[in-house]
């Protein structure tokens, strides 16, 4: 209870709607039932932004497929970098048309499932890589992923895929615009930690002025193996994940 009065505020809160509704009404319901809440004067929260170390941390467990992360340090909300990032991630793995799903999944059958995504918060953010698999192809598994970060690194994307990468970033996008509760989250969430509603055509925007040179150069800095942390679950212990990502994480 002490945690809900303290953060559940409205200092903190964002009413979001969207779709048919009549606005002065609205408005009546909203000043009926929330006008006698009153603020929380509080101090604002010193944080610091986590430190990103490399550690490998795990469960071994008798089941068949093992489960695996790769987790790196990615970027904040609220910058430019972010659409750095979600071009690369769809040319990296954020897709079923990316190279590790391709490579990996669909040439080759060494995955159940693989892909990776970046998260954002307030001050850090993260960029994730997920492999579903039999234990017995970690070793080319890895090898394989490790092979693809260094060829993105160096220079290894087309213009041709940040081009239809970042079509497909603009098609999601205006496809999620349809759906009416998408939409309000969209919204809310850009107030609360914005402070700013973006309309759909800075967005489109923003996507669109990504160039070639700020993928590369998120490249470099989020795959960075020096801030390699990993996880797993699967039939199979720590000596032989340390064994088989030595070459990685030296």
């Amino acid at each position: 209870m002490d945690y809900y009065k303290q953060y559940y505020t409205p200092n903190n809160t964002v009413i979001s709607i969207a779709g048919n509704f009549d606005t002065d009404k609205t408005i009546e319901l909203i000043y009926k039932y929330f006008s006698n809440w009153i603020p929380v004067k509080k101090e604002k929260d010193e944080q610091c932004p986590p430190m990103f170390y490399r550690r490998i941390m795990g469960k071994t467990k008798n089941t068949e497929q093992l489960h695996l992360c790769l987790g790196m340090k990615g970027v904040p909300q609220g910058t430019n970098e972010m659409y750095h990032l979600m071009v690369l991630n769809n040319i990296f793995g954020g897709s079923m048309s990316s190279r590790l799903f391709q490579k990996i999944r669909e040439e080759r059958g060494l995955a159940y499932s693989i892909y990776s995504y970046p998260s954002s918060y307030k001050d850090t953010g993260m960029f994730t890589i997920y492999v579903g698999l039999n234990p017995n192809y970690v070793s080319t598994v890895l090898q394989l992923i490790t092979e693809e970060i260094d060829k993105i690194k160096n220079g290894g994307m087309t213009s041709d895929e940040i081009y239809k990468s970042k079509e497909q970033l603009k098609g999601n996008y205006i496809l999620g615009l349809e759906s009416t509760s998408s939409r309000m989250s969209s919204m809310g969430k850009s107030e609360l930690l914005h402070g700013k509603i973006y309309r759909p055509k800075e967005i489109l925007e923003m996507i669109d002025s990504v160039q070639r040179e700020d993928v590369e150069n998120i490249a470099k800095e989020v795959l960075d193996f020096n801030r390699l942390n990993i996880s797993f679950v699967g039939d199979i212990n720590n000596n032989q994940i340390e064994s088989n990502f030595k070459k990685i994480i030296g």
